[in-house]
């Protein structure tokens, strides 16, 4: 008896996940190759040759699949919202857009004068303004709130419908918690309000 040291472990397990139809018929097909093989005393590239359409089918599968796939894929990329994030393969060829601004510089630096329990209500409002347009303030003292508010809106990052009056400028820099103005800072400002005030009734 001929023994053979193949165990087949790989045609197995391609087999294994086949309906049992398929899979008979493919062992037929392989068993049909072999004894067309052996009655021709093929040649090592006579077998090659035998099982070529084999190996050309299981490519053209392969490719098909990719192609299915990737089809798949841009009909679903077309179909997502626009103000999703794209992604990084989509946008390295192109230059990295500039964020739109939420924060100054002058901002955070008023932010750190803030007590830590503050600074927390202000950011948290704050971003929920941005992202919903409605203002909502739980501190027990809204000045802190009001005035980054003010410089926000200084900033023109979000929309102020009227220029900062002589009023909002006294309430920023006199009734400013986080804000404490030297003396001679705060008499200078002084001056300047009075004379403001001044052309504005003349």
């Amino acid at each position: 008896m001929t023994h053979f040291e193949n165990s087949f472990e790989n045609l197995s397990q391609i087999f294994a996940r086949c309906g049992e139809k398929v899979a008979n018929l493919a062992l037929a097909e392989l068993q049909s190759a072999i004894n067309q093989a052996v009655a021709a005393h093929a040649s090592q590239a006579d077998v090659e040759a035998i099982f070529e359409p084999v190996r050309s089918s299981i490519s053209e599968a392969k490719a098909e699949r990719r192609a299915r796939r990737r089809a798949a894929k841009a009909k679903k990329q077309a179909k997502a919202p626009t103000n999703n994030k794209p992604s990084a393969a989509a946008t390295a060829p192109a230059e990295a857009e500039k964020p739109a601004e939420a924060v100054t510089s002058d901002m955070v630096k008023y932010l750190r004068r803030c007590p830590d329990n503050y600074m927390l209500q202000v950011l948290n409002s704050y971003i929920h303004l941005l992202l919903t347009g409605a203002l909502i303030d739980t501190s027990d003292d809204p000045r802190y709130l009001r005035h980054f508010i003010t410089m926000a809106r200084a900033s023109k990052i979000i929309d102020n419908p009227q220029p900062a009056s002589i009023d909002n400028l006294t309430d920023f820099f006199f009734d400013n918690p986080a804000l404490p103005m030297p003396r001679a800072q705060r008499r200078q400002f002084e001056r300047d309000l009075r004379k403001l005030r001044h052309r504005s009734h003349n």
